[in-house]
């Protein structure tokens, strides 16, 4: 899995453990099924441009993949 697509799981599975999101409750906030999901937590599926929309309008904190891509660290 590239750095950018841990980064992206990182940041939704901190939001789901700070919010108490289960994957199905998760999914459903992002317009995303369960296995799908699931899938792409796990790497076998890619995060795309239009899931992290749908992060983002979650509230899903995405700014460590944006130090991750400049190569910067958070500030």
């Amino acid at each position: 899995m590239s750095n950018s697509q841990v980064v992206i799981t990182r940041a939704v599975l901190q939001h789901m453990a700070h919010e108490g999101l289960s994957q199905s409750q998760m999914g459903k906030l992002i317009g995303m099924q369960q296995p799908v999901l699931s899938r792409k937590l796990t790497g076998s599926r890619r995060w795309i441009i239009d899931d992290l929309d749908a992060l983002i309008t979650a509230g899903v904190n995405l700014e460590p993949l944006a130090h991750a891509m400049t190569g910067r660290e958070g500030d």
